[in-house]
């Protein structure tokens, strides 16, 4: 399955389209503009609930929960000591391998098989960010995962922004 995520620009909240192939919207992302836990929900089209994902107010490290709508929960907790970015979610047991500045990440599974990958389309007005699903069975999972990365990934940028212009 091929989605991407289309960051919406210009909305008072956070907001996102997962679209396949052809454009037709699979999931709809939205979080509260403000927040200090960056609390998001993400829906079916059809407006079915598919998790609330919530981060860890305070932490020298990105940690994000989420709460998926059959009850099942899990974490993703970025590294400190990997040389490359590199996250295990535990509770699932996947790993998270790639490359946080160039959105460029392949998912295992717990078998160390490929479950999914990720890249960012680099010029584009909106941020668009491609998903190849391996493993449909788990696509609200990865869909979820892929969100938590899109919102550290612009985290990272506002906040080096704000460091770049401060220093000016």
């Amino acid at each position: 399955m091929e989605l991407h995520i289309k960051a919406k620009i210009m909305t008072v909240h956070q907001k996102m389209d997962v679209l396949d192939v052809d454009e037709n919207p699979v999931y709809h992302v939205g979080s509260k503009m403000i927040s200090i836990t960056d609390k998001t929900d993400v829906v079916k089209a059809d407006g079915t609930f598919v998790a609330h994902i919530h981060r860890k107010p305070v932490s020298i490290h990105d940690v994000y929960y989420v709460e998926m709508a059959d009850g099942a929960e899990f974490e993703l907790r970025e590294e400190l000591l990997h040389m490359s970015d590199h996250i295990d979610i535990d509770a699932l047991g996947w790993k998270l391998v790639g490359h946080f500045p160039g959105f460029n990440y392949e998912l295992f599974g717990a078998d160390g098989s490929l479950i999914a990958r990720a890249h960012v389309k680099v010029a584009s007005i909106h941020q668009i960010y491609y998903i190849d699903v391996i493993d449909e069975a788990h696509a609200d999972e990865i869909v979820c995962l892929f969100v938590i990365l899109h919102h550290i990934v612009s985290q990272r940028g506002a906040s080096a922004a704000a460091a770049s212009s401060s220093s000016n």
